[in-house]
């Protein structure tokens, strides 16, 4: 599959249009953001035009990005949005990288460079009913402020963006995205994907719940194993939307009898009436390395549909990727009649899905023998 990932915008004659509230910071404070913003346009060769909007929420039939922080204006995001609102609380304090050794020498000084462990990314579509509980859930993760947090709303026809306006107003370490019209799931995943400045990655469901310690101890996973490519772990299962972490504890474990271990390609695989069908161990809330789609690309719904991210973990162990499941449940799974996966893949009980059946069809033999599947993939030129 061809990978759109490392496609690079056309810049030429781009401008970019910043809209300020400055309200609440000072005349130093201001004028370190408008440096930063002058020197970053200079260094992305890019023209901004300034502008001032007084406690104004933007209008969300366009293209944008709303920001209360430094620490998130990266370069990825200024490359690829005509259209950015900032509200900090604060002056400057910590730049993107690129950004900070880019400037000209000494126009901006004393400053940190940014970074994030994690990046977590969230398609927001028809979310009000969950939105609320969501982000309460998400706010109360270990070392949330330190993951860059990409609420990406696409074309929604909810009314979620005066809670994420002020979610990131409260979290400036998370980063609103207003799309005016849907790509589709898994290109909102592709685009947090080419958005995300964090070493991990991991996609947040609005319908999901997780653990305090989830991201972290996932995080912790891959630091500690630089052979293992994806990490997940067990999820407590619940039919009852909304339902928090806390109170889950009675909740059905899947899987049931799994140990902490490393597995490939196999293990993505169960026995269905004598053939294959799906298990995808590392399920709705796994966390993965950015460099994971240098090798592999895009999630690629067109050609998967709602089994792109199974079709993903195949192809990632097609060229030697890794997955390590940690039995300790993490992770709260809503098991929804309604979600996405199961209005666009309900089959009959014992049934494989069209999708499924051609993922099986083209990954099936990396059930049977790992390493000669992986050779001969990559002779068929995966």
């Amino acid at each position: 599959m061809a990978s759109r990932f490392f496609s690079i915008p056309n810049v030429l004659n781009k401008s970019v249009g910043f809209c300020f509230d400055f309200s609440r910071l000072n005349d130093s404070e201001r004028a370190g953001w408008f440096c930063l913003v002058e020197q970053a346009a200079s260094c992305l060769g890019i023209r901004a035009t300034l502008d001032v909007f007084p406690e104004a929420i933007p209008d969300d039939s366009e293209d944008f990005v709303f920001i209360a922080s430094s620490r998130v204006l990266s370069r990825k995001l200024l490359l690829a949005f005509d259209r950015v609102y900032i509200q900090p609380e604060s002056g400057v304090r910590e730049v993107d990288p690129w950004l900070l050794y880019s400037c000209e020498s000494g126009v901006i000084s004393n400053l940190a460079p940014a970074g994030f462990r994690v990046s977590l990314i969230s398609s927001v579509y028809s979310g009000d009913g969950f939105l609320s509980s969501f982000l309460a859930n998400a706010g109360a993760l270990q070392d949330y402020r330190d993951c860059e947090h990409l609420l990406i709303r696409a074309g929604s026809p909810g009314t979620e963006q005066a809670a994420l306006i002020e979610h990131v107003r409260r979290f400036p370490n998370a980063v609103y995205v207003n799309l005016k019209s849907d790509p589709g799931l898994y290109e909102v995943w592709n685009l947090g994907a080419r958005l995300a400045t964090g070493r991990y990655l991991s996609n947040a469901n609005l319908d999901d719940r997780r653990a305090p310690a989830h991201v972290r101890r996932l995080a912790e996973l891959l630091d500690g194993n630089q052979g293992v490519d994806v990490v997940s772990s067990a999820l407590r299962v619940t039919t009852e939307r909304s339902l928090s972490w806390e109170d889950s504890k009675h909740c059905e474990v899947w899987p049931r009898s799994e140990e902490s271990r490393s597995y490939s390609a196999g293990a993505l695989f169960r026995r269905l009436g004598g053939g294959l069908a799906s298990r995808n161990l590392p399920h709705c809330m796994p966390l993965w390395r950015r460099s994971l789609h240098a090798r592999v690309g895009d999630f690629d719904e067109g050609c998967h549909g709602p089994s792109a991210d199974w079709a993903y973990w195949l192809r990632a162990a097609s060229v030697g990727a890794a997955f390590y499941f940690d039995s300790t449940p993490l992770g709260l799974y809503l098991k929804d009649e309604n979600s996405y996966w199961r209005q666009h893949s309900a089959v009959g009980a014992g049934a494989v899905s069209p999708h499924d059946a051609a993922i099986i069809s083209e990954f099936g033999v990396l059930a049977e023998n790992d390493a000669a599947a992986i050779r001969l993939l990559r002779r068929q030129g995966f």
